[in-house]
């Protein structure tokens, strides 16, 4: 739920369940207050949330994000209800210029932050826009968080295991056996086995497959 107030009423808590009001002049000095278990997110305009990668966000701009979030209670998660990438992270259009909706969301309630860290999930679930359950950190942190929650790979699939090989370890092996220095034999283990002839070469040379003797 959303309710807009006027600043002199910024300390009190509005119904959860009143509406957005029309009404609300978007040129005075107003705050947005966020309601969710007799809590509330406080942001005012003069908050610093315009950095190198947001420009200022104004109570417009706040009042159409939180539009696009289904707000539940403060221990919940926060699904973004609009468009979002492959991986589900949500999409939010900011003077033309696409924004990862939980950034906003952080932005929105915690004013300015350091635009090079990223802005990883305590619930580990992309779509939430819930600022309780946000936290920045470095790459790194956001790699290392990734691997403790089972999200990536510490090493590489190689191989067979790859999901993306077209070849077998006994091919790989019978290619390397029947390579020659030649003109026209890369060409022909490139037909044979129905892969490009760069490929034939670079493992022949080792450059690939390197785990196969």
């Amino acid at each position: 739920m959303i309710a807009l107030c006027h600043e002199q009423n910024a300390g009190r808590h509005n119904n959860p369940t009143d509406k957005l009001s029309p009404t609300v002049d978007a040129n005075l000095p107003v705050c947005v207050l966020f309601i969710a278990e007799g809590l509330g997110f406080l942001w005012r305009p003069d908050m610093p949330t315009h950095n190198y990668k947001f420009p200022p966000i104004t109570t417009q701009i706040a009042q159409r994000f939180w539009g696009k979030v289904a707000i539940g209670r403060i221990d919940e998660c926060w699904p973004w209800q609009a468009s979002s990438n492959k991986l589900g992270y949500g999409r939010f259009v900011i003077k033309k210029v696409i924004y990862k909706a939980h950034r906003v969301a952080f932005a929105i309630h915690n004013g300015l932050f350091n635009y090079k860290l990223c802005v990883l999930h305590k619930c580990d679930n992309p779509c939430c826009c819930n600022p309780k359950h946000l936290f920045t950190g470095t790459q790194s942190q956001n790699i290392a968080d990734c691997i403790s929650k089972g999200r990536k790979r510490t090493t590489p699939k190689v191989g067979e295991e790859n999901n993306k090989a077209k070849l077998t370890a006994k091919q790989v092996a019978e290619i390397r056996s029947s390579f020659r220095p030649i003109y026209g034999v890369a060409t022909a283990l490139s037909k044979k086995y129905n892969v490009y002839r760069t490929t034939i070469t670079r493992i022949a040379q080792r450059q690939t497959w390197k785990h196969i003797a």
